[in-house]
């Protein structure tokens, strides 16, 4: 490349799906820092997520900051309300696709031990779709 030439990248007419896809995982995984919660079941989540169409979404939020007591976080299970909640406070991430997103919210936004399981939790899940 010649001396004084500035490559504009934006201007590349191609992008590849599975870097932003991989950038979309940070943003969930940075999304809470060192956020998370003590579930009433035992389990330790930082993130429980739902999606719906091309998005994925948190559905549960922490309400006081450092807290990791449940009674500190909102739980919404009803996704319309936690959808609503997740836009407000900027949480909602757009997908390519509606499989995406599903994936996403089964955990592949995690690593290591924890992401193989939680994708191992979505092919099942999608199995027993099938068999129905």
């Amino acid at each position: 490349m010649e001396k004084g030439i500035i490559m504009d990248y934006n201007k590349i007419p191609f992008k590849n799906a599975d870097i932003d896809f991989i950038g979309k995982k940070k943003r969930i995984r940075d999304m809470r820092g060192d956020e998370y919660v003590n579930m009433p079941n035992g389990e330790v989540s930082s993130h429980l997520m739902s999606s719906r169409g091309k998005e994925a979404f948190p559905t549960i939020f922490p309400n006081k900051p450092g807290s990791h007591e449940y009674k500190d976080w909102t739980d919404m299970p009803n996704t319309s309300e936690a959808y609503a909640e997740a836009k407000r406070r900027g949480e909602v991430v757009k997908f390519a696709t509606e499989k995406r997103a599903e994936k996403m919210a089964f955990g592949a936004w995690k690593k290591g031990a924890a992401r193989k399981e939680a994708m191992q939790n979505y092919d099942n899940y999608k199995k027993s779709q099938r068999s129905r």
